[in-house]
């Protein structure tokens, strides 16, 4: 497959040489590895990639020995550490590395927030920029808007990730099905400690039918029979694995913000569809789950282009007593507002409630006909 430009790659790219480490977060099989490499080709014989999963390279580096360690790479520009989570106290080493041999630039990579931001959190205060690298954004896989219509329902069925985008529907789904597996046995089964597998794929699957809707921890934990605290914590593992992200309701009182609702949707909507087995149709007239589809790609690809452009603004949806908006966005004090319409004969309900708490600049409906300056 060629390699397909990474919006992300630039950004890395201009932060390299400013006395900083790199750490690049990112579901596992999002593209770290590839976006990596095609980075070190820039230096030729000058970088050096190495995977920590790796026997050999995990006993180097776990020997914690500093200038044994940097006489592998002494002559190198530039040292990549892939799943370096795998390493114990990764952050400490990193920087000492940095502190003692400065003239390097290191960069990390982890599938896991959970475990690597944990160790290179303290450490590198001050000495490292952070990034992270989603599955494909549909503006990365087609170019212009004709294209992007055309792979639109594929999209939504079955997400974006970089092995299965080529394949014909059937692979696509058997891809998904093995990536979803795997994920969940050797990043969260086994590295985040997680005992009981029947349950985190119960949670999950609940969470997979609940998209677009309020998700209640004491609901998840009444239905499976377990602790609302066991639910917070798989929940807050999944999204710190990057399986899910959750966005809260609006309060304008920021104190009323504390323990309010939340949604949660799927980085990746074909592993949301493969946690459930629902890939029966590609035309979504024919699927009841279209319109939380819609929204949680809308979500989704606004969430990494705003990651791949360096904006952060705060995230919301609003609710109402007889109606809600989508999405929202709160920078420098303002509110842009979208509601996101699978049907381009749709309207915006009755929000005037809305427009009288929240007061936003803007309110779109975003739909496939609309969606283009969204994505912008």
């Amino acid at each position: 497959m060629n390699y397909v430009q990474r919006k992300l790659e630039s950004q890395i790219v201009n932060k390299m040489f400013h006395n900083n480490i790199i750490v690049l977060y990112g579901p596992r099989q999002a593209g770290k590895t590839t976006l990596v490499k095609k980075i070190l080709t820039s230096f030729a014989e000058k970088g050096l990639y190495w995977n920590c999963e790796d026997p050999e390279i995990f006993s180097i580096l776990a020997s914690f020995k500093i200038d044994a360690i940097f006489e592998y790479f002494k002559d190198k520009k530039v040292v990549v550490f892939d799943e370096a989570q795998r390493i114990p106290n990764i952050g400490l080493l990193l920087k000492l590395l940095f502190d003692t041999y400065p003239q390097i630039q290191y960069i990390a990579t982890g599938s896991s927030s959970f475990e690597l931001s944990q160790q290179v959190g303290e450490p590198l205060v001050g000495r490292s920029w952070e990034f992270v690298l989603y599955p494909f954004g549909i503006t990365e896989i087609a170019t212009d808007i004709i294209s992007r219509k055309k792979i639109l329902p594929t999209t939504l069925v079955y997400g974006l990730y970089p092995e299965i985008w080529k394949l014909n529907n059937e692979e696509k789904e058997q891809k998904l099905k093995i990536i979803a597996n795997q994920f969940l046995a050797k990043d969260l089964l086994i590295f985040e400690g997680i005992r009981n597998a029947v349950v985190l794929n119960d949670i999950l699957r609940l969470l997979a039918g609940q998209i677009g809707n309020e998700v209640s921890y004491n609901e998840i934990a009444t239905l499976l029979g377990i602790s609302r605290q066991t639910v917070q914590r798989y929940i807050d593992i999944l999204e710190k694995s990057f399986v899910i992200f959750r966005l809260y309701s609006y309060r304008r009182n920021i104190r009323g913000r504390v323990g309010r609702k939340f949604k949660v949707y799927f980085n990746d909507l074909g592993i949301r569809n493969a946690l459930i087995n629902q890939f029966a149709s590609i035309d979504l007239s024919l699927r009841q789950d279209s319109g939380h589809l819609w929204e949680n790609f809308c979500i989704l690809e606004r969430k990494k282009i705003n990651s791949y452009t360096n904006k952060q603004p705060s995230t919301f949806f609003w609710r109402g007593d007889s109606s809600e908006v989508d999405y929202l966005e709160e920078e420098k004090g303002e509110i842009m507002a979208y509601e996101c319409k699978l049907n381009v004969n749709a309207r915006i309900s009755s929000v005037n409630a809305f427009k009288k708490e929240v007061k936003p600049k803007i309110l779109e409906l975003i739909n496939p006909e609309t969606i283009e300056n969204f994505l912008k």
